[in-house]
C-alpha cells in the first residue's frame, strides 16, 4: 500500500517534464489525497499536495472537481477561492453540504473563512479565552486575532 509521500513523489515526477501531464495519475493521486486526509497525521502534506495541483491550474473537469472535494475536505476554502478567480474556467460541482461546511469556517460578522486549523484556534479560546499560538509565516495568525477582536 501507497503512503502518501509515495503520492509526492509520483506528482513531482509527473509534473518534472514540461509536456501534458497524464490526468488519469493526477485523479488517482487526488483520490488518495482524498482517503489520506482522514488521517490527522497526513493533514499537512495533504494540504500541501492539493496545493501544489492547484498551482497548476488544470482545465481539466473531473480534476477540478477531484481538487474541489480535496479542498472542502481540508477546510482550506481560500484555495477554492484562488481557483475561481485564475482563468481556468474553475467552475466545480458545489453541494449542499459544501455550502454548509464553508458557511460553518465562516463568520458572520467579517465575512472571513477559517481554515480547519484556524477555527479550532478559535474555538479553543472562545473556549478557554486564553491564547498562544506558535504557527509558521502566512499561517494566518493575524486573521484569527482579527476573528477574536470582531466577535
Amino acid at each position: 500500500m501507497e503512503n502518501i509521500y509515495d503520492i509526492e513523489i509520483e506528482l513531482c515526477e509527473l509534473f518534472k517534464d514540461k509536456g501534458q501531464p497524464d490526468f488519469e495519475r493526477i485523479e488517482h493521486a487526488l483520490i488518495r489525497i482524498y482517503r489520506e486526509l482522514d488521517n490527522s497525521e497526513n493533514y499537512n502534506l495533504c494540504v500541501k499536495l492539493i496545493c501544489f495541483i492547484a498551482d497548476k491550474k488544470i482545465k481539466d473537469k473531473m480534476i477540478q472537481q477531484l481538487l474541489h472535494d480535496c479542498i472542502v475536505k481540508s477546510r482550506i476554502f481560500m484555495y477554492d477561492d484562488m481557483l475561481s478567480r485564475n482563468e481556468i474556467n474553475y467552475n466545480p460541482e458545489v453541494s449542499p453540504q459544501d455550502i454548509f461546511l464553508r458557511g460553518f469556517y465562516t463568520s458572520s460578522k467579517s465575512e472571513t473563512t477559517l481554515t480547519k486549523p484556524q477555527k479550532e484556534i478559535f474555538n479553543s479560546f472562545q473556549k478557554n479565552k486564553r491564547l498562544i499560538v506558535s504557527a509558521p509565516t502566512s499561517f494566518g495568525k493575524t486573521r484569527i486575532i482579527r476573528e477574536i477582536i470582531l466577535e
